[in-house]
């Protein structure tokens, strides 16, 4: 049972900004490995609320490529690069 992988959806996004709700995003959460799809805006912090740091993430795939589905990597490139703990 250690192959596991949790599917969180942490976004399904909508057409009418309302509040608490974010884009698209998916979390896959396992035992060795966290991995963002999509890294929207606001996916870093809902992340947390599922016991998960930002430096245990290690892979962030995107889906499509416009502004939408990146809006959180600068923050995180930010916050890993300027981390000198991070271990790539």
């Amino acid at each position: 049972m250690d192959n596991i992988i949790e599917n969180i959806v942490l976004g399904i996004g909508t057409a009418i900004p309302i509040n608490n709700h974010i884009s698209a995003s998916i979390l896959l959460k396992t035992k060795d490995f966290n991995t963002l799809l999509d890294i929207v805006a606001n996916a870093l912090s809902k992340s947390s609320v599922f016991d998960v740091g930002i430096f245990s993430i290690k892979n962030n795939f995107v889906t499509h490529l416009h502004l939408e589905p990146i809006l959180d990597l600068a923050t995180l490139f930010l916050l890993v690069f300027l981390n000198p703990c991070f271990d790539f």
